[in-house]
């Protein structure tokens, strides 16, 4: 789970830094601003919170700053997670992530040391709905850096019968599920399971996963009160993505196992950043895209995910058919 938590963070990175450069440089010389990248999962057993700096200098350059590790991570940084229900606190510890299996992308930051601040689950132990605080402590008389974030809690797929999913063409099917007010944006996928042999290939079948991203950054619409949020995608979109990612050829046969579907919900920071995102982009937008940031004079997103998973589905036996012998499909041979 930390690699997937990583990229989910080194994503929002790479969207925010470039929207910071400009405003940094216009309000804070010589003024050392923290970034922030933090994603929690209740889930996960150990978490990761990415925490560097920004520091201009005007007289030098900016690429190479961005090669020193002096320059972009904080050598004596206090972090701690509060509950604000209770006062309880822990204290992260800062890790290299090259020592751990983490190691950072390259890019036009230096690469190595990749400091990373964790803490385990076991340590402060997350529910659904609990509000915490992010609290950055840079010495020197300097004023505390805070977030904060409500956790998200369990997302439950609801309606699907027998788990059973049926896609038509030219009609839509709905997805729903459940979940608390603190998680505001959804990613949606199907997991794709089936077994592929090649006739011209002496090696046993092989089973094949393919993941459809079918929607994403769905905004919570249950009108506040059910908690149940529905999304509708189209049925034909679910046979022409087969169509468009498999190799149609007669000597292959496929043999269908079956799907899982996957819910990744974000918190209120999430989705407010990814709102203000998706306003500004397009033909009428304006050129320069707003910074969104829930730190307290800082920059990043200190936030929430979570992940619900309706496991085992089955296509219904009108879908099945439409897959073996439809228009779109029947030469994959399942």
């Amino acid at each position: 789970m930390k690699t997937i938590r990583l990229l989910s963070i080194l994503f929002v990175a790479a969207l925010i830094l470039p929207s910071c450069n400009d405003e940094i440089k216009l309000t804070a010389d010589w003024k050392d601003i923290p970034v922030v990248y933090g994603l929690l999962d209740k889930d996960d057993q150990t978490h990761y919170i990415r925490i560097e700096k920004v520091f201009v200098d005007p007289d030098k350059n900016a690429e190479d700053l961005a090669l020193i590790p002096d320059s972009i991570y904080y050598e004596n940084l206090t972090v701690e997670i509060q509950k604000l229900s209770t006062g309880e606190r822990v204290t992260l510890n800062r890790v290299n992530g090259d020592d751990i299996g983490i190691p950072r992308d390259s890019g036009a930051f230096v690469s190595s040391p990749n400091y990373l601040y964790t803490f385990d689950a076991a340590d402060m132990p997350f529910s659904g709905g609990e509000d915490i605080r992010l609290l950055l402590n840079r010495g020197d008389d300097q004023p505390l850096i805070t977030a904060d974030a409500s956790i998200v809690g369990a997302i439950v797929p609801t309606g699907i019968g027998a788990g059973t999913i049926d896609f038509k063409y030219e009609r839509d099917r709905d997805f729903r599920w459940q979940s608390g007010d603190e998680a505001r944006v959804f990613d949606l996928k199907l997991v794709i399971h089936f077994l592929e042999n090649d006739l011209e290939d002496p090696d046993p079948a092989v089973e094949r996963e393919l993941v459809w991203q079918f929607a994403n950054a769905v905004p919570r619409n249950d009108n506040g009160s059910s908690g149940i949020t529905t999304y509708s995608q189209s049925g034909t979109d679910f046979f022409t993505f087969l169509q468009s990612q498999l190799v149609a050829k007669p000597s292959i046969n496929r043999t269908w196992i079956g799907m899982d579907f996957v819910i990744i919900g974000g918190g209120e920071a999430l989705g407010q950043y990814i709102a203000i995102t998706e306003a500004n982009t397009g033909i009428t937008s304006a050129q320069e895209l707003p910074t969104y940031s829930n730190v307290i004079d800082g920059l990043g997103i200190f936030s929430s995910i979570s992940t619900g998973i309706a496991p085992n589905l089955t296509l219904s036996g009108s879908a099945l058919d439409s897959l073996q012998n439809g228009i779109y499909t029947k030469d994959l041979n399942f």
